[in-house]
Formats: C-alpha cells, structure tokens, sequence
C-alpha cells in the first residue's frame, strides 16, 4: 500500500501533463500512487497518460466522459490507498522534494494536513509567490485552521496541501459544476484541527488561460459561482465557521447583488446575463432561498 496517493484530473492539456508527471515520478519521495484521471479529454491527454503508465507502474489511468474536475477528484479518491492524500491540478507542477517535505512535516507535528508555498507563474515566464512560508509553523488554534487553509484569505483551493485520509476520505466534491473546492475546504475545516506550514518548497500555481476556471466566462459558471459562495456562506454560520474577513466581505457584496436583482426582468453579474425574464421566478428563487441571511 502507498504511503500517499496523488490525484490528477485531466482535461486537455496535452501541452503541460509531461511537465506535471515529470515533477511527480521524479519525487525524493518514492512510496506513492499517481492516479490519473482522463476527464473525457479530445487532444492526446489520454494517450500521453498511457505512454507514462508503460513506464512507470506507480501511475494509474481512469478513464471517464467529461463530468468536471470535482467528479474527477471523487474518482481518484475512490479508488486510492494512501494514508495521505495530496491534489494536483495536471497543468501544474511541483518541487522535486514536494511530497518529501511535506510527509515529514505531517508525521513530525502528528498534524492533519501540511501547506506548501505557491508560486504563480505564467507562460512568458513571469513568477510571483502568493504564498511564501517563511518558516515551519504548527498551528491548532481551531479559530485560525480555515485562515490557514484559504491563501490569503482569497484562494479556496485543494491543492499545495498533504492531507491525512482520516480528515477528508468522507468528503465529497461536488459534481459536474465548478467552482468545487469552496465548498469542499469549508467542509475539510470541519474535521481538520491542525495545520503546519512548510518553508522552501513550492506548488508551481500555472496561469493557464485556457483552464476550465480561467477560460472564457460563462452563465453556467457565474450561477455555479453564486451558488457555492451561498452555500458556503450558510455552512460557515451553521457550523460557527469564522471564515476570513475579506472573504466574507466578498460573499456579503455578492448576497447584496443577488438580492438586489430579485425584482428585475434582467440581471447581469461580471458581463454575464445570469438571470432572464423567461426563468426568473425560477433560477432566482433557487438561489434566493438558499440564503436565510
């Protein structure tokens, strides 16, 4: 049995998996899976996953119709082994000594899930850190685990983290939507007690303009937006959740636009025409109801 499972969605990316699967079967730290999961790609994703798994037997191939990276991820737990569990977005990449350094770090501090930095870096080479842990820090002061676990308070995201399995083995993305890892981290900050950051080692963030989240906007992905913002918002405040403060300003600025257009034929949020005339009762009081606030 591995000591951790990595979980791969794949969608189109035939450019950068190479650079991504390179950075994983070359790991300082070689007790692991690599579960790849092809979501219903068209270019030669498939069978550049293939070519890989020939080489090296730690890789595993799930092949399946496009269902949306969080169906994706619920495959690749499902079928993994590990005792820890780590994410990675397949047109990223990550240090050589990644998974090295962040096993030691869980099993030092006994702690749930250690964070990683993250740098972000784009096509024409340009390279910031968001995230730069400046040195190993334990925390298991409950009120500051969601702090720790949204980057800079802005960035829900499931990634740049090692998770034991006993934390998150019962959780579940939410399917054939995006905008999946609100609400899955909110739900992960429930069981989650301690976190420890490590300094210099880094997930290598890759501004993909042409990522499922990055590409161009859409109605479907503004109301899957709205919708996990709500029901992150009202999961926060049933479970006595502190989320940060400029994430709540965010979500408050949000419930004030939608509640707002409830009685307008018309509403548009960011360019897009989320609510028309034709399904306004419908859509908006969907969402609407969602909110008790």
């Amino acid at each position: 049995m591995p000591k951790i499972s990595v979980i791969i969605p794949v969608y189109n990316v035939e450019k950068y998996l190479a650079r991504c699967l390179d950075s994983l079967i070359n790991q300082t730290f070689e007790d692991i899976e690599i579960i790849c999961i092809n979501d219903g790609s068209t270019d030669s994703s498939l069978s550049i996953l293939k070519e890989y798994a020939s080489k090296d037997k730690r890789i595993i191939v799930i092949n399946q119709e496009n269902q949306k990276q969080g169906a994706a991820r619920n495959r690749g737990v499902e079928k993994s082994c590990g005792e820890f569990i780590t994410f990675i977005d397949s047109d990223d990449w990550v240090d050589l000594d990644y998974l090295e350094k962040l096993h030691s770090a869980i099993i030092k501090h006994e702690a749930d899930v250690s964070i990683s930095c993250v740098s972000k870096e784009r096509a024409n080479g340009s390279k910031y850190y968001f995230l730069n842990n400046k040195k190993e820090k334990f925390i298991k002061d409950a009120s500051n685990i969601i702090n720790e676990l949204i980057i800079l308070n802005k960035w829900y995201v499931v990634w740049g983290k090692l998770y034991k399995r006993s934390v998150i083995e019962n959780l579940r993305f939410i399917e054939h939507a995006y905008y999946e890892d609100i609400r899955y981290l909110v739900q992960a900050g429930v069981n989650i007690k301690s976190v420890v950051k490590v300094p210099k080692v880094s997930y290598h963030y890759f501004a993909n303009d042409a990522s499922t989240v990055r590409s161009k906007p859409s109605p479907k992905k503004t109301k899957d937006r709205t919708e996990a913002t709500l029901w992150t918002y009202n999961f926060a405040k049933e479970h006595n959740i502190k989320l940060p403060d400029q994430c709540l300003d965010k979500e408050k600025h949000l419930l004030y636009k939608i509640k707002r257009c409830v009685d307008k034929d018309v509403y548009y949020f960011l360019g897009i025409k989320v609510f028309e005339k034709l399904n306004k009762n419908e859509e908006q009081n969907e969402v609407i109801n969602n909110y008790d606030g």
